[in-house]
């Protein structure tokens, strides 16, 4: 070769490996960030577990981080192979589908319509856990930064009963409630939540039962004695029901039934807390059906307000004009977000405080998306029973606890637009139900890893393994 032409390729041959060194170097960062992405998203994913409970506004943000994170994380097909193949995140989605569809035929302005759908934001989370907690490792990390929690929380409620609050806020400065970093009702749910858990762990786990048994004892202690959540004791009592039926057999469930029976009339009749919140809630239920089949409000002695400005009779008004709606709007509702504008216009015909948030997920659902809405609500919590037993032991424990609690706080409170409970029925199914998907991964693998295999070479397996 002349040497005027070597002298000309040089160049060429130095920008090629340049160029090359460029891609490598490019392909190397994204794959860097990437890694780096996915461990934040995870780690992320396990601190809300801890600080759903204690700091909601600390929550919102570091689910922007971890959603931010997600889209930087890449394995969008692996992560939508782990949707498609799970049942409950697919439900979810549906839900979620209805309810954007629903913002096409209400009659509210589209500001109102889109903060309404906005409160359903606690689907996609579920259904971004679920393709996040795809190791046991990682869901066994996000349970016990939730048990962290929890045990801050029962200290703290603890320490604001005796009489030393850790801080001072809304909440510790009730003195008739234990409560320090949330109210009532969020307290209690997730507390009643932990002692179901805790009971388990201390039936399955030997080595722990002088941390989980105490731990178990002083949260129901702390839901029925030191927090005046009716929804709470409710729940506790459907939770613990639930339990003796995965751990016992039916002859034991009437020892447990007497049990529970001496329990709740010790609460009754010693605990101020618990006689209290029950007696008023009998006495505001009374007055309220007084009211509606009286002459008008009534005001019973002894209270400041009139009987449909207390907490149940709020509630009852808030029911009969959500299914009122309803009735008026039977298959498809009036469209996600619409309550309020619908409650409104009719304020001075019936009287009832307009409200976004009717307090039952049910009379939510069926006032907003209709008879199509309660079927994808019962269809999703018909594919989380069925796939829950599905699940092992320790994740089907937390799956079907979470459904007992959201079924039956669902009832007389809105559990999926609340900030802390909708965010705490998200955590548990997705890191519970991340499970199912991760099995069907590990199954594709097998399945693809078996068509590569030789067929000589898989005959020889068998061989190799007697050998």
């Amino acid at each position: 070769m002349p040497l005027s032409t070597q002298k000309r390729s040089e160049p060429g041959s130095a920008s090629r490996l340049a160029l090359l060194g460029g891609v490598i170097r490019e392909q190397f960062s994204r794959a860097v960030v990437t890694r780096r992405a996915a461990f934040l998203c995870a780690g992320l994913a396990i601190v809300i577990g801890f600080t759903n409970p204690l700091a909601m506004s600390l929550t919102e943000v570091l689910f922007g981080v971890m959603a931010v994170c997600w889209l930087l994380s890449g394995d969008y097909g692996e992560r939508l192979n782990a949707i498609k193949q799970n049942p409950v995140a697919l439900a979810s989605l549906a839900l979620v589908a209805l309810l954007s569809l629903s913002l096409l035929y209400g009659e509210a302005p589209w500001r109102q319509s889109l903060h309404g759908w906005a409160r359903y934001r606690n689907l996609v989370y579920l259904v971004l856990f679920i393709t996040i907690f795809r190791t046991a490792r990682l869901r066994e990390a996000g349970l016990l930064a939730f048990y962290a929690a929890m045990i801050v929380t029962l200290a703290s409620s603890i320490s604001t009963a005796l009489g030393v609050p850790p801080i001072d806020n809304r909440y510790t400065l009730n003195g008739a409630e234990a409560t320090v970093f949330r109210g009532r009702i969020i307290h209690g749910l997730c507390m009643a939540l932990f002692a179901y858990l805790m009971t388990h762990h201390f039936l399955d786990r030997a080595r722990w039962r002088w941390i989980t048994g105490p731990l178990a004892l002083l949260a129901i202690f702390n839901t029925l004695f030191m927090v005046g959540s009716r929804t709470a004791y409710v729940v506790l009592v459907v939770l613990f029901v639930l339990l003796c039926v995965q751990r016992l057999r039916l002859r034991h469930l009437a020892y447990v039934a007497v049990t529970a029976a001496v329990i709740i009339g010790v609460g009754f009749f010693h605990s101020d807390t618990f006689s209290q919140r029950l007696r008023l809630a009998r006495e505001e239920i009374d007055t309220y059906l007084a009211y509606r089949f009286g002459d008008g409000p009534i005001k019973p002695e002894g209270w400041k307000r009139l009987v449909t400005r207390t907490s149940c009779g709020i509630r009852l008004d808030w029911y009969r004009a959500g299914l009122q709606v309803w009735a008026k709007n039977p298959l498809l509702g009036v469209g996600v977000g619409n309550i309020r504008h619908h409650l409104a216009a009719d304020a001075k015909k019936t009287g009832v405080l307009p409200s976004h948030n009717l307090h039952s997920e049910y009379v939510m659902v069926a006032a907003q998306n209709g008879l199509l809405g309660l079927g994808l609500w019962v269809m999703l919590f018909v594919a989380y029973w069925r796939n829950s037993r599905l699940l092992s032991p320790s994740m089907r424990h937390v799956a079907q606890g979470m459904l007992a609690v959201v079924l039956v706080a669902g009832i007389a409170n809105s559990i999926l637009t609340e900030r802390t409970q909708g965010v705490l029925f998200a955590f548990c199914s997705g890191l519970a139900f991340a499970e199912l998907s991760e099995r069907a991964t590990r199954k594709r693998e097998r399945a693809a890893l078996h068509a590569q295999t030789p067929a000589g070479e898989d005959a020889c397996l068998p061989r190799m393994r007697a050998a």
